[in-house]
């Protein structure tokens, strides 16, 4: 008994006619189904991201120095930790979703001594009973239309809750690079009544994306193209490919894979 196998021979006499009819109406249910899906993706959420004033100018400031106070080793580790976290996230999106555009990326740097030319400054304030953690205040935008100073002053008593104190300095850098507070989306990292990521969105991303080009004020909307994700160094989302795409690749590797189907054959 020999396996062999061959074409089926119904396939195989497949008329020419028949063949191009098929991918017509393959080609038809495809267009019908892409247009139901814009019409859905037209009316999903949109993003949006306030922007402060103003935002450092990249031409002079691409490397950002950040001044830190004497701490303990612990609390140093957390804030180099989110620095770097800064960067990271901004040279993924970067390469993901702009990758012409790597000059548009803020360098966190950290620097522990007291330096009057750092742009960025932490300090820690006793508690006096403030309702706040943290805060932020950026300086020059209004004479010179960009920051040239950012001051985060971190309440001391957060200084020694590694946990709250990652959710607290990854958020106020974020106003130091120029994002405002974001009230409607109370699972981001810019929500300003609770810490609940610790990381930053590509929503937050792509508005330091934008101020980095240049935008202050108003607000950035999240593009379509670029789904909302908060990223994470210890599991780095890939860049999703466009579902329209994903779709006609289906259909038609179902079609021509079952025009062309072999069968075996025992005799």
């Amino acid at each position: 008994m020999k396996l062999r196998l061959y074409q089926n021979p119904h396939n195989s006499c497949l008329k020419l006619p028949r063949l191009i009819s098929s991918v017509i109406v393959v080609l038809l249910v495809s267009v019908a189904m892409l247009s139901s899906m814009r019409t859905v993706s037209s009316q999903s959420i949109s993003y949006v991201q306030p922007l402060l004033d103003s935002g450092f100018d990249i031409r002079v400031h691409q490397t950002l120095t950040v001044e830190i106070p004497e701490l303990p080793l612990s609390t140093r580790t957390v804030i180099l930790e989110v620095l770097n976290n800064w960067n990271q996230a901004q040279e993924w999106f970067i390469a993901s979703y702009y990758p012409k555009d790597t000059d548009r990326i803020y360098h966190l740097v950290a620097n522990s001594s007291s330096n009057s030319d750092s742009q960025i400054a932490i300090v820690y304030v006793p508690n006096t009973g403030q309702s706040w953690g943290g805060q932020t205040q950026n300086f020059g935008g209004t004479s010179t239309g960009y920051t040239q100073r950012s001051l985060i002053e971190i309440r001391n008593d957060q200084l020694y809750n590694p946990f709250g104190l990652r959710f607290l300095l990854v958020h106020e850098l974020g106003h130091a690079l120029g994002l405002g507070h974001n009230n409607q989306l109370s699972f981001d990292l810019m929500y300003p009544k609770q810490a609940v990521a610790p990381y930053p969105s590509t929503l937050n991303l792509y508005a330091v994306y934008l101020l980095a080009s240049g935008k202050a004020g108003g607000s950035a909307t999240l593009p379509e193209t670029i789904p909302y994700i908060i990223w994470d160094p210890q599991k780095v989302p890939l860049p999703e490919f466009p579902s329209e795409l994903v779709l006609l690749v289906s259909v038609f590797s179902a079609f021509f894979g079952r025009s062309s189907k072999r069968v075996h054959r025992l005799d």
